[in-house]
């Protein structure tokens, strides 16, 4: 699914926050907020002498900006934004070749397996205007087979990737609405620890709240149901 660039509207970010990828990249910028380095600082400082409007642009700018200071970046995707952000603080990936490796096949694994999957699980049981026994059948199977493919991980390492990391961010938010998806986490008590561990991390907290505060209409109305399900239209 297509999200707004990291420099997009608040009108669109807003919008975003409504599916599981938006909350996951709403999870991933508040893990990881960039650390402004001396460029930041110095295009902050010189825009303080102009209009408040200006200095906002300015200071959004800076944000938006990658590491070496260039002109910002409009990244899209949300593996794609995991890792830019990731590279660009120098948090949440292993920095050694064997480490950042593992991370990024568990981030493929997601964005090419569980999010795709688990998505169709929600469209046939939640949303699919005729219910089809046979299509809710076969993704509520497939959600556990790949819920214990991450159990299956969980029994070796802490998190999915060893450490802490982007991999656990992508797959965390797809695990939330687990009841919905016709699973229990009593059937799978490695991936339930791991569930709880994140669950209680500060950051999701803060990152969650924020969702809440957006989340103020229903995830799926008759516009949004367009755009989602709107396979056959044309750009």
């Amino acid at each position: 699914m297509h999200l707004p660039p990291l420099c997009a509207s608040r009108s669109e970010r807003d919008a975003s926050v409504r599916t599981a990828q938006g909350r996951r990249r709403v999870c991933a910028e508040r893990h990881l907020r960039p650390r402004q380095d001396h460029r930041c600082r110095r295009a902050a400082g010189a825009a303080a002498a102009r209009p408040r409007r200006s200095r906002q642009r300015d200071v959004r700018r800076a944000a938006c900006a990658p590491a070496d200071g260039g002109e910002a970046i409009s990244v899209f995707e949300s593996g794609a934004i995991l890792l830019y952000l990731a590279d660009k603080t120098g948090r949440f990936i292993p920095q050694d070749i064997r480490g950042r490796t593992q991370a990024i096949e568990w981030l493929n694994w997601q964005i090419g397996g569980l999010g795709p999957m688990l998505g169709q699980n929600h469209h046939f049981s939640q949303y699919a205007p005729e219910k089809i026994p046979y299509a809710i059948d076969r993704y509520t199977r497939e959600t556990a087979r790949l819920y214990g493919v991450l159990d299956k991980r969980l029994s070796q390492y802490e998190f999915v990737a060893g450490d802490y990391s982007i991999a656990d961010m992508a797959a965390y938010p797809w695990i939330v609405p687990h009841e919905k998806q016709g699973q229990s986490l009593d059937d799978f008590s490695n991936l339930k620890r791991w569930f709880h561990q994140i669950a209680e991390r500060p950051a999701t907290h803060r990152a969650y709240a924020v969702a809440e505060s957006i989340n103020t209409q229903p995830t799926v109305d008759e516009q949004s149901r367009n755009v989602l399900f709107g396979q056959g239209q044309k750009p």
